[in-house]
């Protein structure tokens, strides 16, 4: 029993580390390829109680480390649609059609750090005839999520967690493709409602 509490009260402790990504960017992918290494246990008592693992299990989960799963998996789906919405685009109208609703739909300001550093709005020049110029349209640029692993870093004013993003994209006319590795800290309140956002990219190729 010990050995299925233990991931997820792991994770409980490594919201310190998390804050370092804030204020040292320059060492923010040692330190997050450190967190991806430390917690990469923490959803194996989730997925225990997805394939079946008793009710008292859960009791057991929930009360040991405040944690509860349901609440975790309910999150979860909650921040695949945002992602899904902040990693899939493929031109200059739908990604700032993304942003748009990231700040509708989420609250997220428009002068946020997520928005601004992460998610940046991309300038675009209307000539004279009417034609639009604008780096993502003229470049080709495009992006689709491909994967994210969840993981619960604490339960205090809200569920925080830290979320690893895989993404591709691809080339105009196929001339190639680019993959991605970013990371995400997001929280959500006790309705389930996304709160706050932070996102860096940790490696592309």
């Amino acid at each position: 029993m010990k050995k299925f509490i233990a991931p997820i009260a792991a994770g409980l402790v490594l919201i310190g580390t998390i804050g370092t990504l804030r204020a040292v960017d320059s060492d923010r992918s040692m330190k997050l390829m450190k967190v991806r290494a430390e917690i990469a246990s923490a959803n194996n008592a989730i997925s225990a109680l997805k394939a079946g693992e008793s009710a008292a299990k859960y009791q057991i989960v929930k009360s040991e480390t405040g944690i509860d799963p349901l609440r975790v998996e309910q999150d979860t789906k909650a921040i695949d649609t945002l992602l899904h919405t902040v990693f899939t685009w493929s031109s200059y109208d739908e990604y700032m059609a993304a942003r748009e609703r990231i700040m509708k739909t989420y609250g997220v300001a428009k002068d946020s750090s997520f928005l601004t550093s992460f998610m940046p709005e991309i300038k675009d020049t209307v000539s004279p005839n009417g034609n639009h110029y604008n780096d993502i349209d003229i470049q080709g640029y495009n992006v689709e999520l491909t994967g994210m692993k969840v993981y619960p870093l604490s339960v205090d004013n809200g569920y925080r967690y830290l979320v690893e993003v895989r993404t591709e994209s691809h080339m105009k006319n196929g001339e190639g493709e680019g993959l991605m590795n970013a990371m995400c800290l997001i929280t959500t309140d006790e309705a389930g409602h996304i709160s706050d956002i932070y996102g860096t990219n940790v490696s592309s190729r």
